[in-house]
């Protein structure tokens, strides 16, 4: 089931379980809880890098201490990962790789693209710029929280982990600048 075919379909059925009798979509209300994280940082580019969740662990405290500008294109690394609570692996949903610079100066909060969202809602709670380059400084996410409107209706309750992998492009590779994996559970509220 790993096809593009199943995909559509389980995303139909999922839409027509959320219709009711008069043909009206019900939108359920979901939330995320924050279950854990784990993040790494290379020391040539982070002094400090601090991840803590609040005690309902509906939103997360960030700080990130950047030691040196970035003035080289940034590049992305971002996927979901799917399972339901009595599994024991996760399932791959997508794996997104975009140049950070290029993709902030074509996110509006008018836009529908859900990566879109995603990253307006980053911003909304964060002091991160707009555009690129990314000077040195001190960067925090206070009170962060995984809006409503960025959890697609059609998201099954269950445990999903998202990584997310900060790099530049060299001639050796990627040079990871740093990541941090974070595991949520999305459910009905």
């Amino acid at each position: 089931m790993n096809n593009p075919l199943s995909s559509v379909i389980i995303v139909s059925i999922l839409l027509l379980q959320q219709l009711n009798s008069n043909g009206a979509v019900k939108i359920k209300s979901k939330i995320a809880l924050f279950e854990n994280a784990t993040k790494y940082r290379n020391p040539d580019y982070f002094s400090r890098y601090v991840i803590k969740f609040s005690e309902d662990r509906q939103s997360m405290d960030v700080e990130a201490v950047l030691i040196r500008n970035i003035t080289e294109p940034i590049w992305n690394r971002f996927s979901v990962e799917y399972k339901m609570k009595k599994d024991t692996n996760y399932r791959l949903m997508f794996n997104y790789e975009t140049n950070v610079c290029e993709f902030l100066g074509k996110t509006t909060k008018e836009s529908t693209n859900i990566f879109a969202i995603w990253i307006q809602n980053i911003l909304k709670y964060s002091n991160l710029p707009n555009s690129c380059p990314i000077l040195a400084k001190i960067y925090s996410w206070k009170n962060f929280r995984i809006e409503r409107n960025s959890i697609p209706p059609v998201l099954m309750n269950g445990y999903y982990r998202a990584n997310i992998t900060n790099f530049l492009k060299t001639y050796h590779g990627k040079l990871v600048i740093n990541n941090s994996t974070m595991v949520a559970l999305i459910k009905m509220k």
